[in-house]
């Protein structure tokens, strides 16, 4: 069976429900297959989605391009690089900037708290200001753990952005346009930063804002509630983007080796064996296909996962799902149904 279809196959469920999904594979010796569906019909284009925390992963790469010009050291306290409003008191010389991207710096998240859901659900296009977010998280009080331990935090690559552009000089998402999108081409992978900007993407069906049916977020959920910002992108253009990252396109060896350094993360369940985390990516060596580097996304309205796969040391292949709704687990599971069809043609 062609590629084609093989990856059709993996978007019947989606299609028969009716909503956006995409699949898009690449490897060393066919190049990039992409198939999707959209209720607009097969003769649609390939649909645009919210990737949400396959963001960090464009965050991570742009501040290790500033490591490596020079104007940025990794492992210099953030307080020393910091040029915006003062930081909470929590912000030690051992907060830098490696250990927000990997999670290590021990920054509370806004993800258990059941104030932020409610005010997403009841507000859904009045997002929290950068002071909000602080002061429900970044100004509560934490301690950085010693020895390095893994606790996910969103507001942590809040203050990676805002560190990206106060060094970048320019705003995060000009950076992005100048030093990944252009130079690879990518023509419609931005920064959502208004409630217009999802209108163009494809339908996001979520139960997670207003009522308890399923909507169409576009128009009512502002991307502002994603406190480090949130890109918008297809699934062709997400795998580009990584196929560029993982072969030296964007970053150089060292770089991509520091992305590589993992810590470890903990029992997930489902099919990771070996979780743990690098530089703005989820890995795990343990996976019977292979070791997996890349990061999932999910929030209202659409699903994301982006994943390479190696074996004997070889990149063999990048697969990137995107769905319009359903569980927040729906896109890792065509991904690695999709990586797993790598493995059976070797």
């Amino acid at each position: 069976m062609p590629d084609a279809a093989r990856i059709d196959d993996l978007l019947g469920a989606q299609r028969e429900r009716g909503i956006a999904a995409a699949v898009s594979r690449w490897t060393p010796e066919a190049g990039t297959v992409t198939r999707w569906t959209s209720p607009e019909g097969s003769g649609a284009p390939e649909p645009t989605f919210l990737v949400y925390s396959i963001t960090k992963t464009f965050i991570a790469c742009l501040l290790l391009q500033l490591a490596e010009a020079g104007r940025l050291d990794l492992d210099a306290p953030v307080t020393h690089l910091w040029r915006g409003a003062p930081l909470p008191p929590a912000f030690t010389d051992a907060v830098t900037t490696r250990r927000l991207l990997n999670h290590t710096a021990g920054v509370p998240d806004y993800g258990g708290l059941p104030e932020y859901h409610a005010q997403v659900r009841q507000q859904p296009d009045r997002p929290w200001t950068t002071d909000e977010f602080t002061q429900a998280t970044l100004a509560q009080a934490w301690t950085v753990p010693m020895p390095a331990r893994f606790a996910y935090s969103n507001p942590g690559y809040m203050v990676l952005r805002q560190l990206l552009e106060a060094v970048g000089e320019r705003p995060w998402q000009v950076q992005l346009a100048e030093r990944v999108c252009r130079p690879l081409g990518l023509t419609r992978t931005t920064v959502a930063t208004g409630l217009a900007d999802l209108l163009p993407l494809a339908p996001g069906l979520s139960r997670l804002i207003e009522g308890d049916e399923p909507i169409d977020v576009r128009g009512r959920y502002h991307p502002g509630w994603v406190s480090h910002g949130v890109i918008a992108s297809t699934a062709s253009e997400v795998t580009h983007f990584l196929q560029a990252l993982f072969t030296g396109r964007l970053l150089r060896a060292h770089s991509l080796a520091a992305m590589v350094e993992t810590v470890p993360v903990g029992q997930v369940g489902g099919r990771w064996r070996q979780p743990a985390y690098g530089l703005g990516l989820m890995i795990d060596p343990g996976m019977p296909l292979g070791t997996v580097r890349g990061h999932n996304g999910g929030g209202p309205g659409y699903s994301a996962s982006a994943f390479g796969l190696w074996r004997e040391g070889a990149l063999r292949g990048i697969v990137t799902a995107i769905v319009g709704g359903g569980a927040h687990d729906e896109a890792e599971t065509l991904t690695f149904d999709a990586l797993a069809l790598l493995r059976s043609l070797s």
